[in-house]
């Protein structure tokens, strides 16, 4: 016990912030492309309204501005998913890494008091 359980119980805590890492960036990186196409979407709603506008004056929502901005909700209802499932994600990371370090705990407590327990019953038998 002792050194080498710390650096098993180390090296799995490294194992999982570094896979805890990797899945964050999974998930900044849909996120991220979540709101381009949140972006892209309104913008050429924009331009369709102006170009309307410019055209013939009238600034109507027309059946294609209408799926675009759609569109674009879509996207706020996937980011906000995507939010949550990341940081879900994070809090069970965190917590598999706390409960590693409790097990490490009670495992240096039971061998803790097994030495104390050890080094009694020696004392006991000098008596």
């Amino acid at each position: 016990m002792g050194l080498m359980d710390k650096m098993k119980t180390g090296a799995k805590n490294l194992d999982n912030r570094m896979g805890q890492s990797v899945d964050s960036a999974k998930y900044d990186s849909k996120i991220s492309d979540q709101k381009n196409i949140k972006r892209k979407a309104i913008e050429e709603a924009g331009q369709k309204m102006f170009d309307a506008y410019v055209a013939n004056g009238t600034t109507t929502i027309t059946d294609e501005i209408k799926e675009l901005y759609e569109k674009a909700k879509a996207c706020d209802v996937e980011i906000e998913k995507l939010e949550k499932e990341k940081a879900e994600m994070i809090e069970a990371n965190k917590a598999e890494r706390q409960a590693n370090r409790d097990e490490l705990a009670a495992k240096e407590e039971a061998d803790r008091k097994a030495r104390e327990e050890a080094k009694a019953a020696e004392a006991e038998k000098k008596e």
